[in-house]
This record gives C-alpha cells, sequence and structure tokens, in this order.
C-alpha cells in the first residue's frame, strides 16, 4: 500500500482539479495493482464514499469521484468528508480470482476503512462484494435495514429532481420524453417512478447496448427481463429498435438521465444534445468543458452532487428509525426545494446552476471544518424550525419510539441515557437542507 498526501487543507477547492488530502494506491504481490482509495477531505476526521469495481478503473476518475463526494456533504451540510475508492478486475477474472481481490483490497486498507472511512456500494460493489471488503478489513459486516436500498433511495432523489424540473420547465410528466444512460441499480427502480408518474422512457442503455422505441419502452416487460438477464436485458427486448450507447445522448427527448459511466457528456457529443434538461444519477458525468457549453446553449444541468444526493439521505433516516413512507416524504420536500430554489437563484444571478450549488457546498464545507458539530445557537435554531413543521415533529416522535423499541433488552445505559434528539440529529445531519440552516 502506497500513499501520496496532500494536507493543505484550507485551500482544498483552490484549484481547478480536485487536490485529495490523501491518495492511497493498493497493491499485493499475487494481482500487483488493485485499485485506489482518493480521501478529497475529512470531516472532522471521518469521509464517506462508495467503492467501484470495473476493469478499467483510473486515479483520475476516483479522484474526481471523490471531489463529487466532498460536494454532496457539503451541499447538504453534513458533517462528513468526501471519499472514493475504486478496484480494478480484469473482465474475464473468475469468482474465485474477484473474491480474492476483494479480500486483498480489504486486508490493505483494513486501518483506513476502520478508522476513517466508510464505504458504501457502487458499480459492481453490491452488498455481497462489500461484506467480503469489510470481513477482510475486520470491520462490523452486520446488515443494516438500508443496506439493499442505497439504488432506491438515489432514484427517488433523482425522480423527484426530475418532477421538479419538469414542473419547472412548465411541461407535465405525460408530455415528458426520456432517455436514461445506465438500466441498473438507480435506473432500474428510476424508469419504474418515471413510468408510473406518466413519463415516456424512449432508450435505456446498459454496459451491453441501448435501445430505443419512440412510442415508448414498456417498463414492465423490461422490469421482468431485467430479473433474468441483468444487464443484457436491452439485447433481449423485443419492441425496440438497437442503437448506439453514445446516440442515447442525443436523441430529441426532453430529459437525459446519465446513470453510467463518469464523463458520458463531453466535447464530442454536448454541440448534439437536443434536450432540454440533464438530470444525472450518477457521478460526474458532464466534463467542465461540456457543462460550460450546456449553459450557453440554455439546457438545464442539475449538478449531480445535488440530484444524487437521496442514497446517502434515505440509508441515513432509515437506518436511524425512520419509517420508508416517511423518508419519501422527507425526499420529497428536501429535493424539491432544493432544486426550485437552485433554478430560481440561477435565473435571478444569471450564474449556471452547478456553478452556484458548487459555491453554497463550498461555503457550507468552510463552516463544517471549523466545528466538530452545530453550535449551540445554530443548533437551536434548526430545532425552532423543525418545530414549525408538525409533519416532521411526527416524523422524529415515530422515528425515536422506534428506536427505543429496538434497543429494548440492549444496555441499561443505551436505554436510559438516549435521548429524542439523536433521532433529530440523525435527521439533521441526514437532510442538512438549506431550509433549515441559517446563511
Amino acid at each position: 500500500m502506497h500513499t501520496a498526501s496532500s494536507l493543505n487543507e484550507t485551500n482544498l477547492f483552490s484549484h481547478n482539479d480536485p487536490c485529495p488530502q490523501l491518495v492511497i494506491i493498493v497493491k499485493d504481490k499475487k494481482y500487483g495493482l488493485l485499485g485506489y482509495l482518493v480521501i478529497d477531505s475529512l470531516v472532522p476526521g471521518k469521509c464517506s464514499g462508495g467503492i467501484r469495481m470495473a476493469p478499467d478503473i483510473s486515479i483520475s476518475e476516483i479522484t474526481h469521484l471523490a471531489r463529487a463526494m466532498t460536494l454532496k456533504f457539503g451541499f447538504k451540510n453534513s458533517f462528513t468528508g468526501g471519499a472514493k475508492a475504486g478496484i480494478i478486475c480484469p473482465q474475464d477474472a473468475t469468482e474465485k480470482q474477484k473474491q480474492e481481490i476483494l479480500k486483498s483490497f480489504g486486508l490493505n486498507l483494513g486501518p483506513i476503512l476502520r478508522t476513517i472511512y466508510s464505504p458504501g456500494g457502487d458499480i459492481g460493489i453490491g452488498p455481497k462484494e462489500l461484506k467480503i471488503i469489510k470481513n477482510a478489513a475486520g470491520m462490523d459486516t452486520k446488515i443494516r435495514p438500508a443496506t439493499h436500498k442505497a439504488g432506491y433511495f438515489t432514484a427517488y432523489g433523482v425522480f423527484v429532481s426530475i418532477k421538479t424540473v419538469i414542473r419547472k420547465l412548465g411541461l407535465k410528466c405525460k408530455d415528458c420524453k426520456i432517455a436514461i444512460a445506465g438500466y441498473g441499480n438507480v435506473g432500474r427502480p428510476l424508469a419504474r417512478f418515471l413510468y408510473q408518474a406518466g413519463c415516456k422512457i424512449l432508450a435505456v442503455s446498459t454496459i451491453k447496448a441501448a435501445i430505443f422505441n419512440e412510442d415508448g419502452l414498456n417498463i414492465d416487460s423490461l422490469e421482468a427481463l431485467a430479473n433474468e438477464y441483468g444487464d443484457r436485458t436491452v439485447q433481449t427486448y423485443e419492441n425496440g429498435e438497437n442503437i448506439e450507447k453514445s446516440d442515447l445522448f442525443t436523441l430529441d427527448v426532453n430529459i437525459i438521465i446519465p446513470g453510467a459511466r463518469p464523463w458520458s457528456i463531453n466535447m464530442n457529443n454536448v454541440d448534439k444534445i437536443k434536450a432540454n434538461a440533464i438530470v444525472p444519477a450518477a457521478n460526474i458525468p458532464v466534463t467542465k468543458e461540456a457543462s460550460e457549453i450546456l449553459y450557453k446553449k440554455g439546457i438545464i444541468y442539475i449538478p449531480d452532487f445535488v440530484s444524487t444526493g437521496g442514497g446517502i439521505m434515505g440509508c441515513s433516516l432509515l437506518n436511524n428509525s425512520f419509517e420508508e413512507k416517511d423518508v419519501l416524504n422527507i425526499m420529497d420536500k428536501t429535493f424539491e426545494l432544493k432544486i426550485s430554489k437552485l433554478m430560481d437563484l440561477s435565473n435571478d444571478k444569471k450564474v449556471a446552476i452547478k456553478d452556484l450549488a458548487a459555491q453554497i457546498a463550498q461555503n457550507n464545507f468552510a463552516r463544517l471544518r471549523k466545528s466538530k458539530t452545530l453550535s449551540k445557537n445554530k443548533w437551536k435554531y434548526f430545532i425552532a424550525k423543525i418545530k414549525e413543521e408538525k409533519n416532521i415533529v411526527s416524523m422524529l416522535e415515530r422515528a425515536t419510539g422506534r428506536l427505543y423499541k429496538k434497543l429494548q433488552g440492549r444496555n441499561f445505559f443505551l436505554k436510559n441515557i438516549l435521548k429524542p434528539g439523536a433521532v433529530a440529529h440523525a435527521y439533521r445531519n441526514a437532510v442538512g437542507d438549506v431550509k433549515y440552516y441559517p446563511e
């Protein structure tokens, strides 16, 4: 395991390119280069972000993804730094070799995983793979309520973001045509949400291929095939035209959802985009140069670190005893507020939404870096604000009751010391909405 660090904490955002605090190159004798861990920021001494696995992972990709995590946590005022890890696994690796690579990666990063870095799943890493890594690292592998829900909650946050954009465009869901790049853990539930809302899904893609139907794809049929064929779904779906994956981004649709690998919208295709809006379901889907072109063309681009925040928010709330229906209600209100406010501010200030959101994230991050928790006055402000929302108070009460019930029969200290404020704090850290935080 080799490390390279940059500890100039005050200048994390002073460069056009990310300047991470710590870069770890992970190797072993048998497989050589296993992958990377990039810690972009620590708040306070902690960081979080997913682990992805693919044959062509690069250190540049992981570095930019780690920065996106810092922006994601910063934008929602969460007391966590951003990080990302990537595992290089050959396309032709056997299941045994894959497990050996996962174990070696976890073993090498054990001291980091057990102390400062909290990992999650991503492309190629599901609950099963994550458990192998954590076991090798000597971590707790207990299944939590949200273990299998990250993709679902990410999809729901993107869905609410899209609904808000549709409304702000003066359209209705039934009139909206959509293309989804990445019909996987996030793309599948997202397609279902959009389909049920009345949107027409004209095209989807997987790592294997892409399909198109100008009258709309049948999501019920796609889901049934996906359960059996996985990424080969698009190759077995009969009522669609095969298209190049790259052509999906130039279709005549209202909204494009990039939800696969990084930088899928770039200087090679940005001039051909006809959509009204880009709403990502995956991180870093647009290059910096292409995002500037999108703004000049008047195409709405909701930044990935805003639209994809539902996974973190939803899982955090569910793991802290909130009921799923309450989690979805909170996400509805939170994402609609954030997207609406960003779009309005962008119009008023004549600044790209991406740049505006990044500035908010940076300002929040600077505040978070100075204190380990909310000051007494800011905590009182937050509590006063949520007390104004009767539905939120009832959610907190239900979550607190469930948490007490879950602790029955456990350590006396936990049962008697735990206060409702702990659940309120979990809510604040998960949601971190600008509405509840003084500027």
